[in-house]
């Protein structure tokens, strides 16, 4: 699969999808939904979803990414990609789709949280609107969030 989005193979994509192909899976410490989070690409992650694959599917993978869902990955993104272009989009897109905007992150904090701390307004801003919880905290998280 993962060699099919980087071609962006669409018909080996779907022909894949018709045998019954399960898209929610860690392969190399990454999964397809992750790595579309990491690499901004909304095409692929609306098919993704429509396909049925979960907003919350959280990455349990040993290599290169931390366990986080879709949404933590836009949320963390200044540690793995200094571009913010294009995350806002993607927010809106996983949130239209269901993603739990207030699941804790590894650092105990949520994506709203991390995202202020990280000084990505416009992320904070877009989870707002999205329906994040802002009184959801953690004992580490300071009082002023």
């Amino acid at each position: 699969v993962m060699h099919l989005i980087e071609r962006d193979d669409f018909p080996g994509f779907d022909l894949l999808l018709d045998k019954g192909m399960k898209l929610d899976f860690v392969v190399r410490g990454t999964s397809p939904i992750h790595e579309i989070c990491l690499k901004k690409d909304k095409v692929w992650l609306e098919r993704l979803l429509k396909a049925g694959a979960s907003p919350n599917f959280v990455n349990h993978g040993w290599h290169r990414r931390t366990v986080c869902s879709p949404i933590d990955c836009i949320s963390f993104r200044t540690e793995f990609n200094a571009s913010t272009e294009g995350d806002i989009e993607l927010i809106e897109i996983l949130a239209n789709a269901g993603a739990n905007l207030n699941e804790y992150l590894p650092t105990r904090e949520t994506p709203l949280v991390h995202a202020s701390l990280m000084a990505r307004f416009d992320v904070v801003w877009k989870l707002l609107v999205a329906g994040a919880n802002f009184r959801e905290r953690v004992s580490t998280a300071p009082d002023f969030i």
